[in-house]
């Protein structure tokens, strides 16, 4: 909403100062107690995130990579698992502030590209194991491959770009298109493909 009404406030605003088009807005609607306010909330927001990734970073090195690969089979010290986890932290986050000042416009187009193969891979194969009984292993595998390879093709390659951009009136975000086609692949697969045999009984346990 916010993006929608600063096209129409400052329609003349530089490519390159978009991002910012929340504080300029605020700059200018708001008293600058109340728009201390709204800064408040984003900034709390961005750290609630932040946050979260690191310990979602530092648990895939330590546990994931470290414990169940590298010392399989090894009794590690939880001691031990602890204090490579907040070296694990300090190191992301050093990490990320270098990213942050040295490639700005490289963090952003990851996190847009990280978002769009997000929501074209899982998102059609999570609805669709929700609610459609229909779908089958090989489907959601299709679809998640088809969503990540359009994310991939739409950002990188202009002609699939315009071409997506004709069919969609104008939409350009590779997510768009990725999820559309993970879909149609996921239902298309999950139709001419066999349930596991036992697939109402997991579904019907799920339900209850």
């Amino acid at each position: 909403m916010v993006g929608l009404t600063g096209r129409a406030l400052i329609p003349n605003i530089a490519e390159e100062d978009r991002e910012t088009i929340f504080t300029q807005m605020g700059t200018e609607l708001f008293d600058p107690l109340l728009f201390g306010v709204l800064m408040v909330a984003v900034l709390a927001a961005i750290m609630s995130s932040a946050d979260s990734q690191l310990l979602v970073g530092a648990s895939t090195l330590v546990r994931d990579i470290y414990d169940k690969m590298i010392g399989r089979g090894q009794e590690i010290p939880q001691r031990q698992l602890v204090l490579y986890s907040r070296l694990s932290v300090v190191a992301l986050m050093g990490v990320s502030i270098v990213l942050a000042f040295a490639a700005e416009e490289v963090v952003f187009w990851m996190v847009l590209f990280a978002w769009g193969g997000l929501g074209a891979c899982f998102g059609p194969a999570l609805l669709l194991t929700l609610y459609w009984r229909g779908t089958t292993w090989w489907g959601v595998l299709c679809g998640m491959i088809t969503g990540l390879v359009t994310v991939i093709l739409v950002s990188r390659v202009e002609a699939v770009e315009n071409f997506f951009a004709t069919i969609l009136f104008g939409v350009t975000y590779e997510a768009v298109p990725g999820f559309l086609l993970s879909l149609l692949v996921t239902v298309t697969v999950s139709l001419v493909t066999r349930k596991p045999d036992n697939a109402e009984k997991l579904l019907d346990g799920i339900s209850r």
